[in-house]
Protein backbone atom coordinates (compact mmCIF):
# COMPACT_ATOMS: atom_id res chain seq x y z
CA UNK A 1 0.00 0.00 0.00
CA UNK A 2 0.97 3.63 -0.37
CA UNK A 3 2.12 5.51 2.72
CA UNK A 4 -1.23 6.22 4.37
CA UNK A 5 -2.09 8.19 7.47
CA UNK A 6 -5.29 9.74 8.71
CA UNK A 7 -7.46 11.22 11.43
CA UNK A 8 -10.98 10.54 12.70
CA UNK A 9 -13.52 12.77 14.42
CA UNK A 10 -17.09 12.93 15.74
CA UNK A 11 -19.32 15.81 14.65
CA UNK A 12 -20.72 16.37 18.15
CA UNK A 13 -20.53 15.15 21.73
CA UNK A 14 -23.84 13.32 21.20
CA UNK A 15 -22.32 11.06 18.55
CA UNK A 16 -21.25 7.78 20.22
CA UNK A 17 -17.61 6.81 20.23
CA UNK A 18 -17.57 3.88 17.82
CA UNK A 19 -15.23 2.04 15.48
CA UNK A 20 -15.96 1.21 11.85
CA UNK A 21 -13.84 0.18 8.88
CA UNK A 22 -10.89 -0.16 11.24
CA UNK A 23 -11.13 3.46 12.43
CA UNK A 24 -11.99 4.64 15.96
CA UNK A 25 -14.06 7.83 16.19
CA UNK A 26 -13.48 9.50 19.56
CA UNK A 27 -12.12 13.03 19.07
CA UNK A 28 -14.51 15.94 18.56
CA UNK A 29 -14.16 17.46 15.07
CA UNK A 30 -12.75 20.96 14.53
CA UNK A 31 -15.38 23.70 14.32
CA UNK A 32 -14.99 24.12 10.54
CA UNK A 33 -15.73 20.45 9.87
CA UNK A 34 -18.74 20.50 12.19
CA UNK A 35 -20.11 23.53 10.36
CA UNK A 36 -19.64 21.76 7.03
CA UNK A 37 -21.56 18.67 8.14
CA UNK A 38 -24.38 20.84 9.51
CA UNK A 39 -24.46 22.79 6.25
CA UNK A 40 -24.75 19.86 3.85
CA UNK A 41 -27.33 18.16 6.06
CA UNK A 42 -29.42 21.34 6.05
CA UNK A 43 -29.17 21.51 2.25
CA UNK A 44 -30.59 17.99 1.84
CA UNK A 45 -33.91 17.83 3.73
CA UNK A 46 -35.34 15.23 1.33
CA UNK A 47 -32.54 12.82 2.11
CA UNK A 48 -33.10 13.38 5.83
CA UNK A 49 -36.83 12.73 5.35
CA UNK A 50 -36.15 9.49 3.46
CA UNK A 51 -33.84 8.23 6.22
CA UNK A 52 -36.33 9.32 8.88
CA UNK A 53 -38.91 6.92 7.45
CA UNK A 54 -36.62 3.91 8.02
CA UNK A 55 -34.61 4.98 11.05
CA UNK A 56 -36.78 3.00 13.46
CA UNK A 57 -36.37 -0.35 11.72
CA UNK A 58 -34.55 -2.82 13.92
CA UNK A 59 -32.48 -5.98 13.75
CA UNK A 60 -31.77 -8.49 16.47
CA UNK A 61 -28.31 -8.79 18.00
CA UNK A 62 -28.27 -11.31 20.83
CA UNK A 63 -31.14 -10.29 23.08
CA UNK A 64 -31.19 -6.71 21.78
CA UNK A 65 -33.39 -5.05 19.17
CA UNK A 66 -31.11 -2.45 17.61
CA UNK A 67 -32.55 0.44 15.54
CA UNK A 68 -30.95 1.74 12.36
CA UNK A 69 -30.07 5.01 14.13
CA UNK A 70 -29.66 5.27 17.92
CA UNK A 71 -32.77 6.75 19.52
CA UNK A 72 -30.81 9.55 21.21
CA UNK A 73 -29.82 11.06 17.85
CA UNK A 74 -31.94 12.90 15.32
CA UNK A 75 -31.41 11.99 11.67
CA UNK A 76 -29.65 15.31 11.15
CA UNK A 77 -27.26 14.56 14.02
CA UNK A 78 -26.53 11.06 12.71
CA UNK A 79 -25.85 11.78 9.04
CA UNK A 80 -22.24 12.54 8.07
CA UNK A 81 -21.25 12.69 11.75
CA UNK A 82 -18.30 10.25 11.56
CA UNK A 83 -15.59 12.28 9.86
CA UNK A 84 -12.29 10.98 8.57
CA UNK A 85 -9.28 12.37 6.75
CA UNK A 86 -7.16 9.94 4.73
CA UNK A 87 -3.83 10.93 3.21
CA UNK A 88 -1.35 9.01 1.11
CA UNK A 89 1.81 11.04 1.63
CA UNK A 90 3.64 9.62 -1.37
CA UNK A 91 0.73 10.25 -3.74
CA UNK A 92 0.20 6.52 -4.32
CA UNK A 93 -3.37 6.21 -3.08
CA UNK A 94 -4.33 2.54 -2.62
CA UNK A 95 -7.03 0.58 -0.82
CA UNK A 96 -7.83 -3.02 -1.93
CA UNK A 97 -11.25 -4.28 -3.00
CA UNK A 98 -13.76 -4.06 -0.15
CA UNK A 99 -17.36 -3.30 0.81
CA UNK A 100 -17.91 -0.86 3.68
CA UNK A 101 -19.89 -1.44 6.86
CA UNK A 102 -23.26 0.01 7.85
CA UNK A 103 -22.09 3.57 8.63
CA UNK A 104 -21.30 4.00 4.92
CA UNK A 105 -24.94 3.54 3.92
CA UNK A 106 -24.98 7.35 3.65
CA UNK A 107 -21.45 8.38 2.70
CA UNK A 108 -19.72 11.53 1.43
CA UNK A 109 -16.20 11.71 -0.01
CA UNK A 110 -14.31 14.71 -1.37
CA UNK A 111 -10.82 14.86 -2.84
CA UNK A 112 -9.13 17.64 -0.88
CA UNK A 113 -5.70 17.36 -2.47
CA UNK A 114 -3.95 15.38 -5.16
CA UNK A 115 -5.70 12.73 -7.24
CA UNK A 116 -6.58 9.04 -7.23
CA UNK A 117 -8.61 6.44 -9.11
CA UNK A 118 -11.84 5.07 -7.66
CA UNK A 119 -12.94 1.76 -9.19
CA UNK A 120 -16.42 0.40 -8.48
CA UNK A 121 -18.03 -2.90 -9.39
CA UNK A 122 -21.75 -3.51 -9.97
CA UNK A 123 -23.79 -6.59 -9.07
CA UNK A 124 -22.93 -8.19 -12.42
CA UNK A 125 -19.21 -7.85 -11.83
CA UNK A 126 -18.77 -5.00 -14.32
CA UNK A 127 -16.31 -2.36 -13.16
CA UNK A 128 -15.87 1.33 -13.89
CA UNK A 129 -13.05 3.70 -12.97
CA UNK A 130 -13.38 7.35 -11.94
CA UNK A 131 -10.42 9.74 -11.92
CA UNK A 132 -10.90 11.82 -8.77
CA UNK A 133 -9.11 15.18 -8.74
CA UNK A 134 -8.94 17.97 -6.20
CA UNK A 135 -12.45 19.33 -5.62
CA UNK A 136 -14.25 16.23 -6.94
CA UNK A 137 -16.80 14.68 -4.59
CA UNK A 138 -19.47 12.02 -4.49
CA UNK A 139 -22.27 10.76 -2.26
CA UNK A 140 -23.04 7.04 -2.35
CA UNK A 141 -23.64 3.87 -0.35
CA UNK A 142 -20.32 2.01 -0.59
CA UNK A 143 -21.72 -0.47 1.91
CA UNK A 144 -23.65 -1.81 -1.12
CA UNK A 145 -20.92 -2.53 -3.67
CA UNK A 146 -17.32 -3.62 -4.10
CA UNK A 147 -14.84 -0.83 -4.70
CA UNK A 148 -11.17 0.00 -4.41
CA UNK A 149 -8.76 2.94 -4.64
CA UNK A 150 -5.86 2.94 -7.10
CA UNK A 151 -2.99 5.41 -7.58
CA UNK A 152 -2.71 7.67 -10.58
CA UNK A 153 0.44 6.51 -12.42
CA UNK A 154 3.33 8.84 -11.69
CA UNK A 155 1.48 10.88 -9.07
CA UNK A 156 3.77 12.24 -6.34
CA UNK A 157 1.73 14.99 -4.68
CA UNK A 158 0.06 13.72 -1.48
CA UNK A 159 -3.48 12.47 -2.11
CA UNK A 160 -5.93 13.50 0.59
CA UNK A 161 -9.64 12.76 1.04
CA UNK A 162 -12.39 13.95 3.36
CA UNK A 163 -14.60 10.98 4.29
CA UNK A 164 -17.91 11.35 6.13
CA UNK A 165 -19.93 8.36 7.29
CA UNK A 166 -23.15 8.22 9.31
CA UNK A 167 -24.18 6.70 12.65
CA UNK A 168 -26.26 3.92 11.11
CA UNK A 169 -26.27 0.13 11.45
CA UNK A 170 -23.06 0.08 13.52
CA UNK A 171 -23.26 -3.70 14.04
CA UNK A 172 -22.75 -4.18 10.30
CA UNK A 173 -19.00 -3.99 10.70
CA UNK A 174 -17.92 -4.85 7.16
CA UNK A 175 -19.46 -5.97 3.91
CA UNK A 176 -16.32 -7.84 2.88
CA UNK A 177 -12.67 -7.40 1.92
CA UNK A 178 -10.37 -8.99 -0.61
CA UNK A 179 -7.59 -11.18 0.74
CA UNK A 180 -4.01 -11.30 -0.53
CA UNK A 181 -4.89 -14.24 -2.81
CA UNK A 182 -7.80 -12.33 -4.36
CA UNK A 183 -10.54 -14.25 -2.52
CA UNK A 184 -13.25 -12.07 -1.01
CA UNK A 185 -14.62 -12.46 2.49
CA UNK A 186 -18.33 -12.43 3.32
CA UNK A 187 -17.87 -9.61 5.81
CA UNK A 188 -19.17 -9.18 9.37
CA UNK A 189 -22.83 -8.26 9.08
CA UNK A 190 -24.40 -9.77 12.24
CA UNK A 191 -27.96 -10.36 11.08
CA UNK A 192 -28.42 -6.90 9.56
CA UNK A 193 -29.17 -8.06 6.00
CA UNK A 194 -32.97 -7.66 6.04
CA UNK A 195 -33.06 -4.17 7.53
CA UNK A 196 -29.93 -3.05 5.66
CA UNK A 197 -31.52 -3.82 2.29
CA UNK A 198 -34.58 -1.70 3.15
CA UNK A 199 -32.49 1.25 4.31
CA UNK A 200 -30.11 1.05 1.34
CA UNK A 201 -33.05 0.92 -1.09
CA UNK A 202 -34.60 4.03 0.49
CA UNK A 203 -31.30 5.95 0.31
CA UNK A 204 -30.61 4.87 -3.28
CA UNK A 205 -34.11 5.82 -4.41
CA UNK A 206 -33.82 9.29 -2.88
CA UNK A 207 -30.35 10.04 -4.26
CA UNK A 208 -31.31 8.77 -7.71
CA UNK A 209 -34.49 10.85 -7.79
CA UNK A 210 -33.38 14.13 -6.25
CA UNK A 211 -29.57 14.10 -6.23
CA UNK A 212 -27.51 15.80 -3.54
CA UNK A 213 -26.66 19.42 -2.75
CA UNK A 214 -23.32 20.70 -1.45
Amino acid sequence: LGKRKGAAFRASEKVPQISCNGVSFKTLAPTELRRFTDDITAKNPRLCAAVRKVRGLTHTHGSEEIPVIPSELTVEEALFSLIGMAQWTDGQAQDPWHVDGGPSTVFFNATVRGERILEVEDYQGRSRKFHMRQGDWYVASPSCFWHRVLPVPGATEPAESLIMRSVMLPKRLSGGRAKANGARSAGLVYGTKHVFEKVAAAVTKELTKNGFNV
